[in-house]
């Protein structure tokens, strides 16, 4: 990513996630935003297309999503990365045609997606592995 303030944020959680504001506290130090309230209740929308099995509809949320992000004015000229921390996300961003950009990383469009639980699995393993 991107060095402290070069880049926008956002987080795709469920709201209790969001509330508890585990990603917030490092991302705000970092980064320009961590949280597009305005997604929110799609986001939440979203997880439970694919908590349901409704992956078509869940990817065609997913669109709508990234395509929110790719029209709307942000504090930067790019555009924002998404951590996705949620688990439930990720079938519907590969039904939507998310490729692998690198290690813990998805793209979709112009959208670079950061798979949280990715990233804490290669975490957990490095650390094993010391």
């Amino acid at each position: 990513l991107s060095p402290a303030g070069e880049r926008d944020v956002v987080l795709w959680a469920t709201p209790g996630t969001v509330r508890s504001g585990i990603y917030q506290a490092g991302l705000n130090q970092a980064f320009n935003s961590a949280v597009t309230e305005q997604q929110q209740p799609s986001v939440s929308a979203l997880i439970t297309s694919v908590k349901e099995g409704n992956i078509a509809e869940a990817s065609a949320s997913v669109y709508s999503l990234v395509a929110q992000l790719t029209q709307s004015p942000t504090s930067c000229e790019a555009t924002p990365t998404v951590i996705v921390a949620c688990t439930d996300i990720n079938p519907a961003l590969l039904a939507a045609g998310a490729t692998k950009a690198g290690p813990c990383l998805l793209k979709l469009e112009t959208v670079l997606l950061v798979d949280s639980a990715a990233c804490l699995a290669a975490a957990v393993v490095s650390r094993v592995q010391m």
